[in-house]
């Protein structure tokens, strides 16, 4: 049996690494440009058998900010 690309099989699932306990989305839209900011409470899985890994957060054409984790905050040169 051949399968879909985009096909996701339940033998492939795997526990998240990370849970996301909530998000709060704010928009601020005129002519020209919207900005939205995201604000996200996560934590590492602790039903994930999986080996801790980097956080990676993805994004197409998009202008990342800003990022503050734990109250102190990166820059775009602070990012892989």
């Amino acid at each position: 049996m051949q399968h879909k690309e985009n096909e996701t099989r339940l033998a492939d699932y795997k526990v998240p690494a990370f849970n996301i306990d909530s998000v709060n989305l704010s928009f601020e839209l005129d002519e020209e440009n919207t900005h939205i900011s995201s604000t996200m409470v996560m934590r590492r899985n602790p039903g994930s058998t999986e080996t801790p890994k980097d956080l990676v957060l993805v994004g197409e054409e998009l202008k990342l900010e800003t990022v503050t984790l734990n109250g102190g905050c990166f820059h775009q040169t602070d990012m892989k």
